[in-house]
């Protein structure tokens, strides 16, 4: 339910929970989600306001956005592929510019990974993962 009174913005509100539903696996890869005037039924939204928070959600390379055909999730290679693709694109820019780009693990901690990156990696549930 997204909150009115918030001064978070709706579209990010909506994005935040379509982001929640496929990390969970309530969205698996591939599904076809609601078309943008159900979610404007759904949440009494503006189309610009479902079409910003879609927006969003595929340019992180969540969901693929097809013209005619709706929107899909995203599977999750396809995801991590923009992420990467996006990364080594900013180190290139980077390393161009003559800086040496470096990571720090601030920290780390031992959790159990969403639905979706449990499923990728093929685990079995109950195993916990190492997050930075």
């Amino acid at each position: 339910m997204l909150d009115r009174d918030s001064f978070i913005p709706l579209y990010y509100q909506l994005a935040q929970q379509l982001r929640a539903a496929i990390e969970s696996g309530e969205l698996p890869a591939g599904s076809l989600l609601p078309s943008e005037r159900e979610l404007m039924q759904q949440h009494r939204l503006s189309r610009n306001t479902v079409r910003q928070a879609l927006d969003l959600l595929a340019k992180d390379g969540l969901l693929i956005r097809s013209h005619g055909s709706g929107t899909r999730v995203a599977s999750l290679s396809h995801a991590y592929q923009y992420i990467l693709n996006t990364f080594f694109e900013n180190r290139d820019l980077l390393l161009q510019a003559g800086y040496q780009p470096t990571v720090d693990i601030v920290s780390t901690e031992q959790t159990l990974p969403p639905e979706v990156a449990r499923q990728a990696l093929q685990l079995a549930k109950g195993i916990s993962v190492i997050n930075k």
